[in-house]
């Protein structure tokens, strides 16, 4: 019996040891580079980097030319996210300093969308969808923009506003010739999961490829869903927001 108990020992160490030598680190990475030269494996000294984060949701990408019929007499505009942007401006109350007004703003140039043109008639022109990350907008205070990702408007979380046109108003009916135009543009503003009616008021001026303007807006926080922020015995900041949105566009034709 000890005979025989000593020989199961040593059949299992013997299968241990192999085990262990099937393992050692230099095995371990022939096999690796075997399987990635193969194929089987990714490359593993390339980082990856994965965004889970709703903040780095892509912008949508604008291709209105191949959307258009070829006998349409609409010519795009597509916004240059690089030549544009968006800001807020908002005032607030200095509790801390007698109540006294100032305004912040905060800005971003990640928007996307187009203008449709028609030169022959411009009231038949056409607003696409716009997109912005209002998750990059930036201020001159690094604590107030990672207030309003996390807490305030929580744009970590709702990242995009998004603005459909409805209705233009006050085009002219022959076209301006670069000279400046003013009109009105009304749709509805998604942003923070929420929807409410808007108007902007628009100027702009087509020379030659480029359509440059600027649309101005406003609208109460608490329309949103989210009161005014207030950091008591320091500031509070108004219900009111306003919006400028500068903008160049490119004609993109087929």
């Amino acid at each position: 019996m000890a005979m025989r108990k000593q020989r199961l020992l040593t059949i299992f160490l013997a299968l241990l040891f192999v085990s262990l030598a099937c393992n050692l680190p230099g095995q371990q990475a022939d096999e690796t580079a075997t399987a990635t030269q193969s194929g089987f494996l990714p490359n593993l000294t390339t980082p990856t980097t994965t965004f889970s984060s709703p903040n780095r949701t892509p912008l949508p990408t604008i291709d209105i030319v191949t959307a258009l019929p070829s006998n349409s007499n609409l010519i795009p505009f597509v916004i240059d996210p690089s030549r544009s942007t968006v800001t807020y401006e908002v005032g607030q109350t200095n509790l801390a300093q007698g109540n006294t007004k100032t305004t912040a703003a905060g800005t971003t140039s990640q928007v996307t969308g187009a203008v449709l043109v028609d030169f022959g008639d411009p009231r038949n022109s056409q607003i696409t969808t716009i997109t912005i990350d209002i998750s990059r907008l930036t201020s001159d205070s690094a604590q107030r923009d990672q207030a309003i990702r996390d807490d305030w408007l929580q744009s970590g979380s709702y990242p995009l506003a998004i603005f459909v046109p409805k209705q233009i108003n006050g085009l002219p009916s022959t076209d301006p010739d670069q000279n400046q135009i003013s009109f009105t543009v009304s749709g509805d503003l998604t942003m923070h999961a929420v929807t409410v009616p808007i108007t902007f008021n628009v100027s702009a001026k087509v020379v030659d490829e480029f359509l440059n303007g600027t649309a101005t807006g406003s609208l109460e926080m608490t329309d949103f869903g989210f009161d005014p922020p207030l950091v008591p015995g320091q500031w509070q900041a108004d219900n009111l927001v306003n919006i400028r949105f500068t903008f160049e566009a490119k004609a993109e034709k087929g």
